[in-house]
């Protein structure tokens, strides 16, 4: 590997990150799932300018995270329509995982807010033990299931369609990492120290 692609790979994790920052950018994938939009499509549901959504989904495609679908024509002039650059996910990375789960449980309590605590069909949480081959068939009929949804999606607003939203992640746990006690050094006194 050279110095300069190892400076291409570092701009580019740079630009990624940068544009997982704002919570606006999240929220725009999130929208991405289901059909390619534009910024005029995103205005109402982000509740910001075409100016302003345009800016954000600039900088989603600059960072490799979204691309053009199309360019149409719309009243005289040009309207650009984006989709996920990986279909069916919000990121491509493990390494996003933190931002996937910071803009996934912020969009599940502005929708509680929205339409209220009794808006679900389905809620579980379980912390259970499994053998290996249970383990594997359940997650991965549950993969299955996320992504025969989204194949399923509409775009927005079709007739005979509901706006549905579904949120899942399981993973295998692990032994607890152990914490180390620091011991007290000189500079710092200890609770017996004080109390003498």
């Amino acid at each position: 590997m050279t110095l300069q692609s190892v400076d291409f790979a570092v701009d580019a994790e740079r630009r990624r990150l940068r544009a997982l920052s704002h919570p606006v950018r999240l929220r725009i994938l999130s929208l991405l799932t289901d059909s390619p939009k534009s910024g005029t499509e995103l205005g109402p549901e982000l509740s910001m300018s075409q100016a302003a959504v345009s800016y954000h989904l600039r900088s989603l495609a600059a960072a490799g995270m979204i691309e053009l679908q199309e360019v149409r024509s719309v009243r005289g002039g040009r309207e650009k329509r984006y989709r996920l650059a990986e279909v069916g996910h919000v990121t491509g990375s493990s390494r996003d995982l933190e931002a996937n789960v910071v803009a996934a449980t912020t969009e599940i309590l502005q929708r509680i807010e929205v339409f209220g605590p009794n808006a679900w069909d389905v809620f579980g949480d379980i912390d259970i033990w499994l053998d290996e081959e249970a383990w594997q068939r359940h997650s991965h009929a549950i993969a299955d299931s996320l992504t025969e949804l989204h194949a399923a999606a509409k775009p927005a607003g079709t007739p005979g369609t509901v706006h549905v939203s579904a949120t899942a992640m399981l993973f295998r746990e692990g032994p607890l990492p152990t914490r180390r006690r620091r011991k007290p050094t000189s500079a710092r006194a200890t609770r017996k120290d004080v109390e003498a």
